[in-house]
């Protein structure tokens, strides 16, 4: 493969990625928001305090760092393809 074909598939690799990334953490975030609205502030405070919404918490915060992380790499590289 010669150098252009490697830039075509890691940008490509990047995008789908970066997709499945922004898709998990809307998935986190929407399951978070239904649990609050579904189960009312209160019982939504009482499931924070005991940790059981932990685990989802830490996936929306590690998908969304992930998306952000692409985001910026995808940013580079195409300021790198123009210069």
């Amino acid at each position: 493969m010669n150098h252009r074909d490697r830039a075509i598939a890691r940008a490509v690799a990047r995008r789908l990625a970066q997709w499945l990334c922004g898709v998990v953490a809307i998935g986190s975030l929407t399951m978070l928001g239904m649990v609050a609205f579904s189960n009312g502030p209160e019982t939504f405070v009482f499931f924070l305090k005991r940790g059981s919404l932990t685990p989802m918490i830490a996936i929306f915060a590690v998908a969304l760092a992930a998306w952000l992380v692409l985001l910026v790499a995808g940013a580079r590289a195409e300021s790198r393809e123009a210069s």
